[in-house]
């Protein structure tokens, strides 16, 4: 996602278009979980990346990044210590073969495709 936002020639820092908002940004939402696929293939990438970091801690005593991290993974249905969130996350996007990544590929194109018009607008 943020390889997305580079190619958009947006910073996730800058002006109004932050990375939260962008986001949600034209995204399709996953029903149930209040978030959008975009927020959800982004913050289980984080979580995957970061995951061996944060240990047998508790989700809860996170700081910082790791916290919304995990707070969103949480929010989507993942759980501390669990071996399925990674299957959990997959399903929710539409992707019930774990090895056919250009489902995620096709989140992130059409989301980008639906922020650079946003963007160009306002």
């Amino acid at each position: 996602v943020s390889g997305a936002l580079a190619c958009l020639k947006l910073s996730p820092g800058s002006g109004t278009w932050d990375k939260r908002r962008l986001l949600k940004l034209g995204a399709i939402a996953v029903r149930r979980h209040r978030l959008t696929k975009v927020e959800v293939l982004d913050g289980f990438a984080n979580y995957f990346k970061h995951r061996e970091e944060w240990g047998s801690q508790n989700w809860s005593k996170l700081k910082g990044n790791a916290k919304n991290t995990a707070e969103l993974v949480r929010k989507a249905g993942a759980s501390p210590g669990s071996s399925g969130n990674l299957r959990r996350a997959a399903s929710i996007l539409g992707n019930r073969k774990l090895e056919n990544l250009l489902v995620f590929r096709a989140i992130i194109e059409n989301w980008s495709r639906r922020v650079l018009k946003e963007v160009v607008r306002a």
